[in-house]
């Protein structure tokens, strides 16, 4: 899973960084999911991505990814946890909104080469 999408120092900017983290998720010590995060100001905190293997889909690791995220954001005193989502990826937002994340707008964004990223924005107030 991680080596068909990240090279080694893709990882390893991640070891030494403070701004970012990447965390794996182990189900019976095998390798079942991960999530990426990263600290964009004091006050917003950005879940950059929720991965699992085909297998772990539906069983509610997602959102222990989830709260995992927005435990580490209330760790750090942020205010907002935010992410992009594929307008297309209808599990990943209905999942989002029953956690109580809304979209806030939606945006087309080149990244070259012809291809785009048609997502939402949808973020989550964390304070208490």
């Amino acid at each position: 899973m991680l080596r068909d999408k990240y090279t080694e120092s893709d990882l390893t900017r991640y070891s030494s960084a403070t701004d970012r983290r990447f965390d794996v998720l182990l189900v019976d010590d095998v390798l079942s999911g991960f999530l990426r995060t990263f600290r964009i100001s004091n006050k917003r905190f950005k879940l950059e991505e929720i991965y699992l293997t085909q297998a772990m889909r539906g069983q509610g690791y997602g959102r222990i990814l989830l709260e995992r995220a927005e435990s580490l954001a209330r760790e750090h005193g942020y205010q907002l946890v935010f992410l992009n989502v594929n307008r297309a990826n209808a599990a990943s937002i209905v999942m989002y909104q029953r956690n109580g994340y809304v979209i806030t707008k939606s945006k087309v964004f080149d990244i070259g080469n012809g291809f785009v990223m048609d997502d939402h924005l949808m973020e989550k107030s964390i304070v208490s």
